[in-house]
């Protein structure tokens, strides 16, 4: 999909939700607390790239114009990633690390956030938001021909948001389980479906301005294969 709007960072999207949920296997596959630690830091540059990338595909793929200096967003992630590694010598990141045992005999790992961790879920939160507000907003602009397009990509957002609606909330009943990856998983699988059997994004989001609306002359837009996927008030008439 060389055309596509935002494609580099979709692929990049995908690599760290990838990583994050490799990294998250492992941890749960290794039974040495230390070595599951160290894989936890590592997890983190999945965990911190994800939002730059969700946003940065957002504004693509809406064709948003970049912001003067794009390096800026890079500043908190990286900043966490840092903490990360270095967290035995500050806590900042996490206070605690308590092992949970389960019925069966494994260990859980429950990480008791530290101060800079309300700054790094702020900022993954605002960069997720905003991105989704992006691509719902293309959303509302895309005609009736590509509805099946629309719940395709409003599904793939929903998922992780509910995974780690419920991670944050507490409600998982296994202390230290985070669903979140399996949801980002869950929204690569829509994204793939959309994509390939649904044409996801051939389509490039129409910005439907009031000139747009208000010329005296009837305008249409013609997709690709010739079907007819937007029009003005004047050729509807």
């Amino acid at each position: 999909r060389q055309s596509l709007p935002g494609r580099s960072w979709l692929g990049w999207l995908q690599l760290a939700i990838a990583f994050w949920c490799f990294t998250a296997g492992l941890n749960a596959l290794l039974d040495v607390t230390a070595q599951r630690i160290v894989v936890s830091k590592f997890q983190y540059l999945g965990i911190m790239a994800l939002p730059v990338c969700w946003f940065e595909f957002a504004r693509g793929y809406t064709r948003r114009p970049p912001p003067a200096m794009p390096w800026l967003i890079w500043v908190i992630p990286a900043a966490t990633v840092g903490l990360a590694f270095s967290n035995d010598s500050h806590h900042l990141l996490w206070r605690e690390i308590r092992e949970v045992p389960t019925a069966s005999g494994y260990v859980l790992l429950q990480y008791v956030h530290g101060p800079w961790f309300a700054m790094a879920a702020s900022f993954t939160y605002v960069a997720l938001a905003s991105g989704t507000i992006l691509l719902g907003m293309a959303i509302r602009t895309q005609p009736s021909q590509y509805r099946l397009q629309s719940l395709m990509l409003m599904a793939a957002l929903v998922v992780p948001w509910i995974g780690n609606l419920l991670y944050v909330s507490g409600m998982i009943p296994i202390k230290g389980l985070d669903p979140t990856p399996v949801g980002f998983a869950v929204s690569g699988m829509f994204f793939a479906i959309g994509l390939f059997r649904y044409r996801l994004f051939d389509l490039v989001p129409v910005a439907r301005t009031v000139l747009f609306d208000s010329l005296g002359d009837a305008a249409f837009v013609i997709d690709r294969v010739g079907r007819v996927v937007d029009s003005n008030a004047v050729a509807r008439a």
